[in-house]
């Protein structure tokens, strides 16, 4: 998303004419923040940051909207046990045992 935005800011502000605030980060330091009071006009944050919001009457249901998925895969070397990663503590180990890691 970050680089999609970069590169869209300077196009929408000069189309628009309108200057953009962007802010980056990790969605739950992003949630705290607007839960510490930040303004926002548009929140791009994960399903549950954003039901969390909505629940805490800090955004509506009604603006929602799924943009991007994340898909990913995982490969495990040849003749190496496999890893019980159905779970997020357990794909969290599989990464922190490793020896080496190959991003694709």
């Amino acid at each position: 998303m970050k680089t999609s935005l970069e590169v869209l800011t300077p196009e929408f502000e000069k189309a628009a004419e309108h200057k953009l605030v962007i802010t980056f980060g990790a969605a739950s330091e992003l949630k705290t923040e607007i839960d510490k009071g930040a303004a926002f006009d548009v929140a791009i944050l994960t399903p549950a940051a954003i039901d969390a919001l909505t629940k805490d009457g800090k955004a509506t249901a009604a603006g929602r909207a799924d943009i991007a998925r994340g898909p990913f895969g995982l490969a495990i070397r040849k003749g190496t046990s496999k890893p019980d990663i159905g779970a997020v503590e357990g794909f969290k180990q599989a990464l922190l045992k490793a020896k080496g890691l190959e991003p694709g």
